[in-house]
């Protein structure tokens, strides 16, 4: 196994340990997780086969670190919508209550992989660019900030953990003699795990962005180096005819 291939797993498989956190530990109680369930299993079976065809197009030309990664995208999104799919049924959730802990926990790791590559391909793209780009001058202080990847980031990681907590929070209403509070404290929750993964997820990117940086210089230099001194030489050769 290669060291980007482990690191990816590694790494990625971290975040989706810390965003678990929330995941496992609020979902597991609501009323009517099956029909979740069902709509989960639908979004992740449907992101894994989009994020197939992406990874069989960006293999051909991306770097291997970032291929890997995308690759796992596809297989924990797709494990995920079938852990999904039947969460109380099937032979491993009558074997151990822990199993269930174990599809949430893949069910977080395919949500990091998506943050992560998310903010990536939005952060790379020559719209994001021109977006936040004035016509009469430099690029104003607003437009700065967004264009870093990591605080980028850590701003999706929290709307998800917010969107996530206030679910929650919604469902268990029914359930709770203290509403407010309860649906206070779960946004409070999804608020700091959110900043949490972003954090990490912010650190992995850059990590990944700055290693695609360098293979790239590495495989092209030597080529724009050939290029530059093939050039120089022919000018070289006019001169002297002339």
């Amino acid at each position: 196994m290669s060291k980007d291939l482990l690191m990816s797993t590694l790494v990625c498989g971290f975040l989706g340990l810390v965003f678990s956190i929330i995941i496992a530990d609020s979902l597991i109680e609501i009323t009517y997780f099956r029909i979740f369930s069902i709509l989960f299993a639908i979004t992740f079976l449907a992101l894994s086969l989009v994020f197939l065809m992406y990874f069989i197009e960006l293999r051909k030309t991306a770097t291997k670190f970032r291929s890997n990664c995308l690759l796992f995208v596809t297989i924990y999104i797709f494990v995920a919508g079938i852990f999904c799919w039947f969460p109380d049924q099937g032979w491993w959730f009558k074997a151990s209550h822990n199993l269930r802990i174990f599809s949430y926990i893949l069910i977080a790791i395919a949500l990091s992989f998506v943050l992560v590559f998310v903010a990536m391909e939005i952060y790379s793209s020559p719209k994001f660019d021109k977006l936040f780009k004035r016509k009469d001058g430099p690029s104003m202080l607003l437009p700065r900030i967004l264009k870093s990847q990591i605080i980028l980031i850590i701003a999706l990681a929290i709307f998800v953990g917010l969107i996530v907590g206030s679910i929650v929070g919604v469902v268990d209403i029914e359930d709770s003699e203290d509403a407010y509070y309860d649906l206070k404290f779960s946004i409070v929750r999804a608020l700091f795990v959110g900043l949490a993964v972003g954090l990490l997820a912010g650190s992995l990117a850059y990590t990944m962005r700055s290693k695609e940086k360098k293979e790239i210089s590495q495989k092209y230099a030597p080529l724009e180096t050939k290029k530059a001194i093939a050039s120089y030489t022919t000018v070289s050769q006019e001169d002297e005819l002339l």
